[in-house]
């Protein structure tokens, strides 16, 4: 069998095993392509007409950088831990960059605007799985006394 066809197969099998997983993958591409178009467009916090760039490689390659390293600690996380605390886990992990980013939120280009949506959509995503299974487990107490 081949190595490549079994890692494919793989990837097909953990995205088709649950819609929210392709829904997320496909959100994640979007923003990687928004982020990826987003360098071409010139920043208006720069003084100077000048001083504008063609094309912001270094933001762009280095938010692409975060965007799979965020991607990964998903991944990683959803792979190895098969308790609901991985929600709780990947909360965590998603606020922290928020916080970082968000401080840059009144100055960012848009190539940084866009990370920072998708951190606060996936944030919210998070945010709202974790108080569903916070109310479940409340309900499930409650109904056991």
């Amino acid at each position: 069998m081949n190595l490549s066809h079994l890692s494919t197969k793989t990837a097909r099998h953990y995205l088709r095993s649950e819609p929210v997983r392709m829904i997320f993958f496909l959100l994640w591409v979007a923003a990687v392509i928004k982020i990826i178009m987003a360098g071409n467009t010139p920043n208006p916090m720069v003084l100077e007409p000048s001083q504008q760039e063609g094309y912001n490689f270094g933001l762009v390659i280095s938010l692409l950088v975060v965007m799979c390293l965020h991607g990964g600690a998903l991944l990683a996380l959803d792979v190895y831990i098969k308790s609901y605390w991985k929600f709780v886990c990947m909360f965590i992990v998603t606020t922290l960059p928020l916080f970082f980013f968000g401080l840059m939120l009144i100055h960012a280009p848009e190539a940084l605007l866009w990370l920072i949506l998708w951190l606060a959509a996936s944030f919210l995503a998070f945010f709202f799985i974790c108080f569903g299974l916070a109310c479940l487990l409340l309900l499930d107490l409650i109904l056991k006394k």
